[in-house]
């Protein structure tokens, strides 16, 4: 389903060009619901932090570039490595030292409508709407290493 050239990513028999990519060095957060009180509606904080913070991440990093901000307006892959801090029980010698698979809490799905409200907020594309494939990987850190958000943007190749 999935390989791998030097020239470019082939998912589903579609060929990917790699375009953008970024690691961005924070625990990875779900974007949570917005919460209705009797005062109003609004989006928590730790969602509103994060959120922001992959965005000034891709504006720092590519806000030089001469075609800044990209709007991308055609398709888009999405590879998403999410590396979650390792818990004090997976930090045994037994434990293997390398990544781990991660099976629990939050859902993929919503640290995925993070990053893509971030990359909208950035000017990466013209809306998320354009992200036709998604890859996503939510794992532990290895022994020893920190959290962090990898993201790789992909455009077909035959543009």
């Amino acid at each position: 389903m999935i390989s791998e050239n030097n020239k470019y990513l082939t998912v589903f028999g579609r060929k990917w060009d790699s375009y953008l990519s970024l690691s961005i060095p924070m625990e990875p957060v779900a974007k949570a619901r917005a919460r209705v009180t009797r005062w109003g509606v609004y989006t928590p904080e730790k969602t509103k932090v994060a959120q922001k913070h992959i965005a000034s991440a891709f504006e720092d990093a590519f806000s030089n570039d001469d075609e800044w901000p990209y709007k991308l307006d055609c398709p888009v892959l999405v590879v998403l490595r999410l590396y979650h801090k390792r818990p004090k029980r997976l930090c045994r010698k037994i434990d293997p030292v390398g990544p781990i698979l991660k099976t629990t809490k939050p859902d993929k799905d919503n640290l995925e409508k993070l990053v893509n409200d971030a990359l909208n907020d950035a000017g990466v594309w013209i809306d998320d709407k354009v992200n036709t494939t998604s890859i996503t990987q939510k794992e532990y850190v290895a022994l020893g290493d920190q959290p962090r958000v990898e993201i790789y943007l992909y455009i077909p190749h035959e543009i």
